[in-house]
């Protein structure tokens, strides 16, 4: 970094990661004055004056604060800060170039560190690093090799769903794929256990809303009906996102 200490220095690959080259690291050799680095995602017009993860369509690990931000300059609490000598990778699921949502997950020093779901446009996500305060060095390996690529897929979880009707799981993905043309098209995805006193609490994260948002939260009967938005019929509550 040799920009002036209110700018931030901002690098985006040339090309996005892709099926086959999914997983790129950074190291970082010296954290500076305040370690202010990020490392993520970002769209390809990707402006170079704010760090990934702070505008829309972008997502970021940032080493000083060891928090996750997607989208805005606010970020929450993710994983452990990281200072010289610590390497910070991020990747797209494979899985995800089937779907078009990216299951972004994020390493330190090898290990998982955990992941966020965004869209992925038709042009890709393309690996960034922003730099923000003097003295910060960092090594990027755009090809890197995940030390344990199998301990990175991400499972189905379709065995955590009692019924899937119209409904795709992937990993902690649901993805509609009905037809959505009339007021039966309904997808549903039910679990296979209900609440309980050791699990009494669920919630979802709308990574896309979609042309309308008909997204439907809540608790439903068993042997609810597969065509019918929870909170419609009898047995059944919920809120409605739409």
């Amino acid at each position: 970094y040799h920009g002036d200490s209110g700018e931030v220095g901002c690098y985006v690959a040339p090309r996005p990661l892709t099926r086959d080259n999914n997983y790129f690291e950074v190291s970082i050799v010296d954290s500076g004055v305040r370690g202010a680095i990020a490392v993520g995602l970002v769209p390809q017009h990707y402006s170079l004056e704010h760090p990934p993860g702070w505008l829309p369509g972008s997502v970021a690990f940032h080493a000083d604060d060891g928090k996750l931000y997607s989208g805005r300059a606010k970020g929450r609490q993710f994983g452990t800060k990281c200072s010289s000598g610590d390497r910070i990778g991020c990747g797209i699921e494979r899985i995800s170039f089937e779907v078009q949502t990216a299951q972004v997950f994020f390493t330190k020093n090898g290990k998982r560190v955990g992941c966020s779901a965004m869209p992925l446009s038709p042009e890709g996500l393309f690996p960034a690093v922003g730099l923000h305060s003097l003295g910060e060095e960092v090594r990027l390996h755009l090809r890197a090799a995940l030390e344990d690529d199998s301990a990175m897929m991400v499972d189905s979880h379709e065995e955590e769903w009692g019924r899937l009707h119209d409904v795709r799981a992937c990993g902690t993905l649901l993805e509609y794929v009905g037809k959505g043309k009339s007021i039966v098209d309904v997808g549903l995805a039910q679990a296979r256990r209900p609440l309980s006193t050791r699990s009494h609490y669920f919630e979802v994260e709308i990574v896309d809303p979609g042309e309308k948002c008909y997204i439907a939260l809540g608790l439903a009967r068993k042997d609810y009906p597969k065509n019918r938005h929870p909170g419609w019929s009898r047995g059944s509550v919920a809120y409605h996102a739409g």
